[in-house]
């Protein structure tokens, strides 16, 4: 029995690659043998891309290639932290 000849997978179906950058760098700062000083910088979505959702994918739908989530993921944040041991 034969279905027809369509592929498995369909490109022109699927959603946009989805693309994200997160960042952490931290410095540690000894004064003595038990206290210490870190600093820490923590960056989420660097890049600040936006991911589209909701791609309509029914063939009989008619919004069919619309997306209708501008956004599905955060904005970009970074955050700053210090933290002092004793």
């Amino acid at each position: 029995m034969v279905y027809g000849n369509l592929s498995s997978t369909v490109a022109q179906l699927r959603q946009p690659t989805q693309l994200n950058e997160d960042l952490a760098i931290a410095k540690s700062f000894h004064f003595g043998e038990k206290r210490i000083l870190e600093f820490r910088g923590s960056a989420f979505n660097l890049a600040n891309r936006h991911l589209l959702g909701g791609l309509t994918t029914g063939l009989t739908s008619a919004t069919f290639g619309q997306f209708s989530n501008p956004q599905t993921n955060q904005p970009r944040n970074i955050e700053f932290n210090l933290r002092f041991s004793y």
